[in-house]
């Protein structure tokens, strides 16, 4: 391996895969495998050079150490990120590359620093015409495993994941990779305003008409983990997040989702710029039809939203023939109301709830944010990828042998007549018995 000459180094390199390939097959009372691992991988530290051969074979050795022992390389140090040209020498390269990072993704032992820094290689080999699609297959699948590792959204973003899961985006069929991510990151608080400036939003609303179901709702628990944060809400309304929010209003939803659509709406409406496009949009009526649920809890946040509309001149006829009066007053009622209160006509009580909309006769003072009912949690999508490191299969290959006819001269020494006679009188005499001589 330490040889000068690049065939000897190219040669025993491949000697090395080799054996690397069969030690699954061999008797561990013959051989002890974690050992000759360790020795292999020590071995594959000089492989490193100039030379893209022998960089390739590393990384196709590397690979198959992380199918078995992730672990090890991580802990005796994990090769920096590789030179894109390296790894897109050849489709096997490029593959082995993913398998080697989604291995990796997987072993707890990898920080999230290390796991992100290899960001930048992925990514540039996407922009490679005519990718292997089996290369992006494994690539989709390393985005869902490093955006479902705890605290690892911040060096993700930072090393532009995003561009990844757009890039990825492209292949209908690794659109149930790139939400996931997407909800993912979503659940870390720090990285929220990131996301809402890089385009979550927009990638949603561009994505939603080849979503399943099951993207849809992701999706949309997405766009409200974005409204409960310290986020730019109006880019957020702007993109048509509030119509990807009120899918969660769908009969076929559960109490927990209907409240988390009402709670993301609230915060929206918040902000006085979002009130005419989420009305035009359909929130209002989204809201009156969640406050029909049988939940307290969601009903008092569709009249807390509705009663942010009422401060809103363009929104009042909306909100009149939504309907959302009655749910408005139906929330004082039950939050101030008393048994000793004079009982007036619904309609006479609409009315003047109307008439204090013009007069001004209310506070001015309007509710504030609120969190969602339950800290986000990371989702695990067992459809999506399993928990055992991937497998990519490699075959043995041969070196041929190249025979040299060599030819080699050896001139005989010159000898004088009195040497030459002594050498030969030696001769014959070890020759003969010693019983004669003596």
């Amino acid at each position: 391996m330490q040889s000068k000459v690049a065939t000897t180094r190219s040669v025993a390199a491949r000697t090395l895969l080799n054996f690397l390939i069969k030690l699954p097959t061999l008797e561990a009372s013959n051989i002890d495998h974690e050992a000759t691992k360790f020795s292999i991988f020590k071995m594959t530290e000089q492989l490193g050079s100039s030379d893209e051969g022998l960089t390739r074979i590393r990384l196709l050795a590397l690979c198959l150490l992380s199918q078995s022992a992730p672990e090890l390389i991580t802990t005796q140090g994990i090769l920096p990120p590789l030179d894109a040209r390296s790894a897109c020498a050849d489709p096997q390269s490029a593959l082995a590359y993913a398998h080697l990072c989604c291995n990796l993704a997987m072993s707890p032992s990898t920080d999230n620093v290390t796991i992100a820094s290899h960001a930048p290689a992925l990514a540039q080999l996407l922009e490679i015409p005519n990718i292997n699609e089996h290369y992006r297959l494994e690539l989709a699948r390393w985005v869902y495993c490093v955006t479902n590792r705890i605290d690892a959204a911040e060096p993700l973003v930072t090393k532009n994941i995003m561009n990844i899961i757009f890039a990825l985006a492209s292949t209908a069929t690794l659109i149930p990779f790139c939400v996931t991510a997407l909800y993912n990151l979503s659940v870390e608080a720090n990285v929220q305003a990131s996301l809402v400036q890089q385009g979550a939003i927009e990638f949603t609303v561009d994505h939603w008409a080849i979503m399943g179901e099951s993207e849809r709702l992701l999706a949309a628990l997405m766009a409200c983990n974005l409204a409960c944060g310290e986020v730019n809400t109006a880019r957020i309304v702007k993109s048509g997040g509030s119509m990807v929010i009120s899918y969660l209003a769908s009969p076929d939803s559960s109490p927990f989702q209907c409240r988390c659509c009402a709670i993301a709406l609230r915060n929206l409406v918040r902000v006085a710029a979002n009130q005419r496009p989420m009305a035009a949009s359909g929130a209002i009526d989204t809201l009156v039809a969640l406050a029909a649920l049988d939940d307290p809890l969601t009903t008092q946040h569709c009249a807390s939203a509705l009663r942010i509309f009422t401060y809103n001149k363009t929104t009042r006829d909306v909100l009149v023939r939504s309907g959302a009066i009655s749910v408005i007053l139906t929330d004082s009622q039950g939050t101030t109301g008393t048994d000793d209160d004079v009982r007036l006509p619904h309609l006479l009580l609409c009315r003047v709830e109307t008439e204090s909309w013009k007069n001004g006769s209310r506070s001015g003072q309007q509710e504030g944010r609120t969190p969602l009912p339950e800290p986000p949690i990371l989702i695990e999508n067992p459809y999506l990828i399993c928990k055992t490191p991937t497998q990519l299969h490699f075959g043995l290959t041969k070196s041929q042998g190249l025979k040299i006819p060599a030819e080699i001269e050896m001139d005989e020494p010159e000898l004088d007549p009195k040497q030459r006679a002594d050498s030969m009188k030696d001769a014959d005499d070890d020759c003969l018995p010693r019983w004669l001589l003596n």
